[in-house]
């Protein structure tokens, strides 16, 4: 045991002396009140940071903040990873009280999994709010409430006997549709009505029969409701949304409504907002009739939005060229639109109403061994890892080549190319974003959490077209974490 842990050692070592680099982004959030016409540039909460030194990396990201009887709650997630070591790694996510300035760890993962593909697979890190606390799922990882008083009570799917709740398929009445996993070997599920308003027990009051042909892998994830016995419903690879009928034994799909319809999209008011990609990003609102029980009336509320974006019930935001645009979908005006020319932030932003909380770089540090060359062809695990909304695919070439680096679902689909060129040799770093597009080919914005594969292709020849010249291929996961 003391000489692999010797050898382990040795070779931490000697890849760090070998690649001699520091690279670190510091910050806080900015909160940007979207009742207030101008920045407040000093109201800023918590800190966060990327950095990373030679082959390891660590992060502190936020996900999200709320605010409770006037307690900011901020949610984030660290993680330590090793470039070489791709079964080596931390991720930890934690909620702070601003009030108390405690910090706790909420739920982990002591590395980066390898699992078989089935339904609820992705850390979801889906936000339930009821009236004692919340609720945060993690798919079949587990479940976490966090109640009023900040304690802490986790509920995981693989340890124990019991079935335990997999996932929240969305609210019926007054009670929500709950996915539990029974079986720990294979991925079988049954489906309850469940209380939770006495959080955290769970009341089963009924379950749930599934009366349509579906596939294992091809499960309720999302329901929003209609009427009394009328729901929306989404399945899990589906591309369709459907109209369903859900009673106290049984959920029946009466019709399809959409076909290719895998946007985000919020119901209300028998009115359905969605965004779609046909060339260029719309916000799209349609009624939902139901006399023909169909959608009607179809309008494009905001046409050729660019940059990052992300809505509510209310507001419709947008992040690009400087500029942070609120928009009030409901009322059909401009809000407030805010100069960013003079702050350094991140890509994206946390929308949560009244606020927007941006991710502002406060310092920068990049330090390179400049003696350092490429010895070899070489893929980095990408950083940070989880992420949302953007992380980082570093590699080296040792000599001028032909590169290709993809990215994949876990199905095995192509979802983007990053690099497609010849390059010199040298380190790159490649960027991927959520909120990318790539022409008129629908990318990254839709994605749903979840492991993703990247693949990096590196040829002896400036010509595409000679596979047979392929000399390096190296593939390596990243994980999506909404």
């Amino acid at each position: 045991m003391k000489l692999l842990s010797l050898l382990f050692l040795i070779i931490v070592l000697s890849v760090e002396t070998e690649y001699a680099q520091l690279t670190e982004t510091k910050g806080n959030i900015l909160r940007i009140d979207i009742n207030k016409p101008e920045i407040d540039l000093s109201d800023t909460l918590g800190s966060w940071f990327d950095k990373k030194e030679g082959p390891l990396s660590s992060t502190n990201y936020i996900t999200r903040i709320l605010n409770n009887n006037d307690t900011n709650y901020i949610f984030g997630v660290e993680g330590d990873y090793h470039d070489y070591l791709t079964s080596w790694g931390r991720t930890a996510f934690y909620f702070y009280n601003e009030n108390t300035k405690e910090k706790i760890f909420y739920f982990g993962l002591a590395v980066l999994f390898d699992v078989i593909w089935e339904p609820y697979l992705s850390i979801d890190n889906d936000l339930l709010q009821i009236e004692n606390g919340n609720w945060f799922s993690f798919g079949i990882r587990g479940n976490c409430f966090i109640d009023r008083e900040d304690s802490v009570y986790e509920y995981r799917s693989y340890f124990g006997n019991e079935p335990l709740f997999t996932s929240v398929i969305g609210k019926v009445k007054d009670h929500y549709l709950l996915a539990v996993k029974r079986d720990t070997t294979y991925p079988t599920y049954d489906y309850y009505i469940a209380n939770l308003s006495n959080s955290p027990k769970i009341q089963f009051i009924s379950q749930i029969k599934l009366n349509y042909n579906h596939e294992d892998f091809d499960l309720p994830s999302r329901i929003e409701q209609v009427n009394d016995s009328l729901y929306l419903l989404k399945n899990e690879i589906s591309t369709a949304l459907y109209l369903a009928n859900l009673n106290d034994s049984t959920l029946t799909i009466i019709k399809e409504l959409k076909n290719n319809f895998y946007y985000s999209w919020i119901f209300q008011d028998n009115t359905l907002f969605y965004t779609e990609f046909n060339g260029e990003w719309n916000f799209i609102k349609e009624e939902f009739d139901l006399s023909s029980l169909t959608f009607i009336n179809k309008e494009i509320i905001l046409d050729r939005i660019t940059g990052y974006f992300r809505y509510d019930n209310n507001y419709f935001v947008t992040l690009s060229n400087d500029s942070l645009t609120v928009y009030n979908y409901q009322l059909r005006q401009i809000v407030n639109q805010y100069n960013l020319t003079n702050i350094k932030y991140k890509d994206s932003f946390i929308l949560s109403s009244p606020y927007i909380y941006l991710h502002q770089i406060l310092t920068i540090t990049d330090v390179n061994n400049e003696n350092a060359k490429p010895t070899q062809f070489t893929l980095y695990q990408n950083y940070p890892n989880p992420f949302n909304p953007s992380t980082t695919v570093s590699y080296e070439l040792k000599e001028a080549s032909y590169v290709t680096l993809k990215i994949y679902d876990i199905l095995g689909k192509e979802v983007t190319t990053l690099v497609n060129q010849y390059q010199q040799p040298g380190k790159y770093n490649s960027q991927f974003s959520i909120s990318q597009t790539n022409g008129r080919q629908v990318l990254n914005s839709q994605l749903s959490s979840g492991v993703y594969f990247y693949v990096l292709r590196v040829r002896d020849s400036s010509s595409s077209d000679k596979p047979e010249s392929s000399e390096f291929q190296k593939m390596k996961k990243m994980i999506l974490l909404r």
